[in-house]
């Protein structure tokens, strides 16, 4: 019997009931649940058991146990086995029939993925081979021929081929004890699973399979019963907009905090696991929230066998700057957590792309464990060059962590959290050991007599990230973190869907490479069951359905509104459009923390001997500082006054704005020293000089911005605008100023004016450039103008200040594509015949009021910054996520 209904509809308490009256009966032996995965199987064990009921093992079965029991001598490939088959059917069939493409890792993705379709289908390379069309086709008929070759060699059957002999078995044998058959918990059926489950129905005495509503179903001749209504109470979800992924998990975990209910009470459900596990992991501990996930990770993912594999790829390749270095920095590692390491990383940072043990062991000179550190992995340097056998490497990654781990400490009465991640280590390790000998024993049936490192640990990867980590974890009051497919079986108060942006959930399933939907349709035409795209995504609308019919009394639904690199995510479709109560997340705290903050007393430093720390430390500003603290308070405290430093930018990020814009205005005060001398001449020196101090590398990049440069210079030098206002001579470049602006407390301005016009009777003005588009000269005017920038006017006043000129007007210069000139003068001091069109004119006394209004605004600032402020507090948040390297300490909501 098909038992069809909605989600929430009752389909799996029918069956539980259906084992709870055989356990009340003591007809236990005669009966089974078959579901999915462990997880669920153990999940629905619970279930029972909480009931009162004592469960016997088999009576919840997996579908892969209940198969093992009737095909005992079949053995079917492990993940990582098929992995390195394919592998080898595609170095073996696939260059005459890819060329270059046959190296790439995603063709191997698309073909495993291809090829487990066609084998859910009961097919074969000889039973599609007349029905291949194109050349992509062609090909991949190639490459399936020679895996099932090596499958044949080995002994070994594919898991649908598994299936239908179990199928045969249960015709030939029946299912003697078992009466009763439950399937629960499946969306999808290959043919090797029709004809399991047809198998099982025609010789029990009671069959059912549990079937979702408006998906299709294999079974024709079944009969059928319709669960048309939800018992389960539907809930109005709150929809919650974040500003990112990281803040989205921040507020689940700021509302799970607040409602002080147990944490069993939640349900946490994800789709795309790869973007949110990690987030929720961090974020959940850092709140302090006990979480478990139900789901497994590949081994390669624990920071430990990380390390392990990052320091022998890193071996093999000879030792990268940054590979090495990213391996050196892991928890694990013997130096990890060293402060010195933070030293040695940010030296290395600033010399990359340079690479070796030598670069590297000059970086640690002065720094004695980083030091000793390296000069131990010279032991393994020759391992990069040698050859051995694969049972040889596999002996010596085993040993390798013996030697170069870093384990925790473990003291007596420790935390059980704590004691789970020793157990998850220890295991991680053992299964690293199991990783190393199948490596061994997957290159040793394939003639590798010896071989390179890099060829071992090209098997050894994989095998790694296709091994799951499972760890026992048996705590009960944690939040519960399931994917969407693992929660078909769960009914809990308070459920969280987060993720829910497009091409996320729903996930996206574009045509597909080799058998585009036409194709598809064509070959189930001839008995070929494959999947179209269109049928895929109407999945994803009952695994919505699924996840959003958890809850019994509340359900937040949880989309971000940027990635974490800033692009704008599109809220998804499945959300209905009349839920119109989206609200964007409130500031996050701790529950600790939030006890004890009052937002009418901003943060601020009170110690006296750190006021006397910041008194010292700030006696005088440069405009930029101060504009800094206009946009954050706190922004200024972590730069300017714990004067921390952001990491070094990648190698290919160096050449960012402010470094750009250094090489302007250098390039234009040489040439303005020499003008006979082309501008290209002092541009290129001046360029050329930056990329080696800065161990950049030239490239396309950089020559296409020499390129560009050399038009907006050459541009500039041939404009009227360039040459001096007035006397030749009056004219000064790089000019300091320092100036008093507080002369009770003798508080100085510092700064760099960029240029200066001498004319007239002793009127001064500058000029400051900018390589920036018109948009953005136009931008930093308007912030002048409303109060967040100070650069303009206080340099006006250093003019007059320092050296004795009377300020008549500035200009800023856009040099980039093409020139814009904007600013302001003084009408009757400055001539009339070099007004430009972008020139504010301004009578004396508005002049003067700006600069006032500056000074009030940067004394404010001043005596702000000196009173200890730090709070939070940022003008423009998008200049947070795109400039501010603080932004992990502050955690603003963006």
């Amino acid at each position: 019997m098909l038992l069809i209904g909605p989600p929430g509809s009752g389909k799996t308490h029918f069956a539980l009931a259906a084992l709870e009256r055989a356990l009340q009966e003591r007809r236990a032996p005669q009966v089974r649940l078959v579901v999915p995965t462990a997880s669920m199987a153990q999940h629905l064990t619970h279930i029972l058991a909480r009931r009162g009921r004592v469960v016997p093992g088999e009576l919840i079965q997996t579908l892969a146990d209940f198969v093992a029991h009737f095909t005992p001598d079949l053995t079917e490939p492990t993940v990582a086995l098929e992995s390195y088959l394919l592998q080898k059917a595609i170095a073996s069939a696939g260059p005459s029939q890819f060329g270059e493409l046959a190296a790439a890792r995603g063709l191997k993705s698309k073909l495993a993925s291809v090829i487990a379709e066609f084998q859910a289908a009961a097919s074969s390379a000889a039973t599609i081979q007349a029905h291949l069309r194109t050349p992509q086709q062609i090909a991949f008929g190639a490459v399936l021929s020679e895996y099932e070759t090596l499958l044949d060699q080995r002994g070994l059957v594919s898991r649908n081929e598994r299936l239908l002999r179990a199928a045969n078995e249960i015709r030939r044998q029946r299912l003697d004890p078992v009466r009763e058959l439950y399937f629960d918990g499946f969306l999808n059926f290959s043919q090797g699973e029709k004809e399991l489950i047809e198998a099982a129905s025609e010789t029990a005495e009671t069959a059912v399979v549990t079937w979702p509503q408006d998906i299709d179903h294999p079974f024709r001749k079944m009969t059928e019963r319709r669960l048309e209504v939800r018992f389960r109470p539907q809930t109005t979800p709150a929809v919650v907009s974040a500003a990112s992924p990281q803040n989205e998990i921040e507020e689940i975990a700021r509302l799970i905090l607040e409602t002080g209910r147990p944490y069993r009470d939640f349900l946490l459900i994800v789709r795309s696991l790869e973007v949110y596990a990690p987030l929720i992991q961090s974020i959940f501990e850092r709140f302090g929230v006990p979480f478990r996930l139900r789901a497994p990770r590949p081994l390669s993912q624990h920071g430990a066998i990380r390390f392990l594999s990052g320091l022998l790829g890193a071996a093999a390749e000879g030792f990268p700057g940054a590979k090495t270095l990213e391996t050196l920095r892991q928890p694990y590692s013997p130096i990890g957590l060293f402060p010195q390491t933070d030293i040695f990383d940010f030296r290395v940072q600033e010399r990359l792309p340079n690479h070796g043990l030598p670069f590297l062991l000059e970086q640690a000179e002065d720094l004695d464990h980083v030091r000793d550190c390296l000069e131990r992995l010279g032991g393994l340097r020759e391992w990069g060059r040698e050859s051995a056998s694969p049972s040889q490497w596999g002996e010596r990654c085993r040993a390798l962590r013996l030697e170069w781990l870093r384990l925790p400490e473990v003291h007596d009465r420790i935390e059980r959290t704590q004691a789970l991640e020793l157990r998850e280590l220890a295991r991680a390790l053992r299964q690293f050991d199991d990783a190393a000998v199948e490596a061994a024993d997957l290159l040793s049936p394939s003639g590798y007599e010896v071989c390179s490192l890099a060829d071992y640990l090209a098997v050894l990867d994989d095998v790694l990230l296709e091994t799951a980590l499972r760890t026992a974890d048996q705590r009960h009051d944690v939040v519960n973190v399931v994917t969407v497919f693992e929660a078909r079986q769960w009914e809990i108060p308070i459920a969280f869907v987060c993720g829910l942006v497009e091409r996320q959930f729903p996930r996206y399933y574009p045509q597909d490479l080799f058998f585009p939907d036409e194709d598809r349709r064509r070959l189930r035409k001839q008995g070929f069951q494959l999947r179209t795209s269109g049928e895929r995504e109407r999945e994803e609308r009952f695994l919505y359905d699924i996840a959003t019919t958890r809850a019994t009394e509340k359900l937040v639904l949880t989309h971000a509104r940027r990635d974490e690199r800033e692009q704008p995510l599109l809220r998804s479709f499945l959300l209905p459009a009349d839920y119109n109560n989206d609200r964007p997340t409130a500031p996050v705290r701790v529950r600790e923390q939030a006890a004890s903050f009052d937002p009418k007393k901003p943060p601020a430093l009170k110690h006296p001997e750190l006021l006397q720390e910041i008194l010292a430390r700030h006696a005088s500003f440069s405009p930029s500082s101060l504009e800094t603290y206009l946009q954050c308070p706190f922004q200024f405290f972590a730069g300017k006054t714990l004067r921390l430093k952001g990491p070094p930018d990648d190698p290919e990020r160096r050449l960012d704005p402010l470094v750009v814009g250094s090489i302007i205005h250098r390039a234009i005060a040489n040439w303005s020293a020499t003008p006979d001398q082309p501008i290209d001449r002092a541009l290129d020196a001046v360029l050329d000089e930056t990329l080696e101090t800065r161990s950049i590398r030239k490239s396309f990049h950089t020559e296409m911005l020499r390129y560009n440069l050399r038009t907006d210079l050459a541009r500039f030098v041939s404009e009227t605008l360039s040459r001096p206002l007035g006397d030749p001579a009056g004219q000064k470049r790089e000019a300091e100023v320092r100036y008093v602006i507080d002369d009770t407390e003798q508080l100085f301005i510092n700064g760099r004016i960029d240029r200066y016009d001498v004319f007239g009777d002793n009127f001064g003005l500058i000029v400051d450039y900018k390589y920036s588009s018109e948009n953005r000269v136009e931008t930093i005017v308007k912030e002048h103008g409303q109060g967040m920038r100070l650069q303009a006017p206080l340099y006006l006043l250093g003019l007059e200040r320092n050296l004795g000129i009377r300020p008549a007007g500035m200009r800023f210069w856009g040099l980039r594509r093409k020139t814009t000139v904007m600013g302001w003068v003084v009408d009757g001091l400055f001539p009339k015949d070099q007004l430009l069109t972008g020139d504010e004119a301004l009578s004396a006394e508005q002049f003067q009021e700006k600069l006032d209004r500056a000074v009030q605004t940067a004394l404010q600032a001043i005596r702000e910054i000196r009173a200890g402020r730090i709070e939070v507090e940022p003008v423009d948040r998008g200049f947070c996520s795109r400039f501010c390297d603080f932004r992990a300490v502050c955690r603003v909501e963006l």
